[in-house]
């Protein structure tokens, strides 16, 4: 049922802000927040309309405008060659939800960072360009590998 979306939503902004700012590195934060992202992404791929809810939660309408403004611009800068990939997510506005899951991206738990990267490539419709521009193109890396799109250096042992 949508309705118990807002609910869910409530549930999921205190689970981040709660691992956000308790930065105990532990089991607890992966407990509270990865069966959640993992719903919120399972159920984004199945549903249309829910993508499209979890989409303005996480990317609200209002900011879109801008951030598609922003995503011309550095590919316009791309293609003339002036500009270097964006590391930094072009648009997540400190205290949002985007800036905070993309904080999560370099967790050092990495249930946490997996499951957060994950619904935010399924929110970026699965589009390469579109994930670098929404959470930085440092923030990408480890999904776009696993994704095939990039490949990272073997660690030795």
């Amino acid at each position: 049922d949508e309705g118990c979306f807002p609910h869910l939503f409530k549930l999921f902004e205190k689970q981040v802000a709660d691992t956000l700012n308790h930065t105990r590195v532990d089991n607890s934060g992966a407990a509270a927040l990865v069966p959640i992202l993992v719903v919120f992404n399972k159920f984004a791929t199945a549903n249309s309309e829910i993508f499209e809810m979890i989409k303005g939660f996480v990317f609200p309408p209002d900011a879109e405008h801008n951030f598609r403004e922003k995503a011309e611009e550095q590919r316009n800068r791309e293609l003339l060659g002036s500009s270097k990939k964006n590391m930094n997510p072009l648009d997540a506005p400190k205290g949002t939800m985007r800036q905070k899951l993309c904080s999560l991206l370099t967790w050092p738990e990495g249930h946490i960072k997996r499951c957060t990267g994950e619904l935010l490539w399924t929110l970026s419709s699965s589009k390469p360009a579109e994930f670098i521009h929404r959470v930085g193109f440092g923030n990408a890396m480890p999904i776009l590998s696993v994704k095939g799109f990039a490949s990272l250096p073997q660690q030795q042992s």
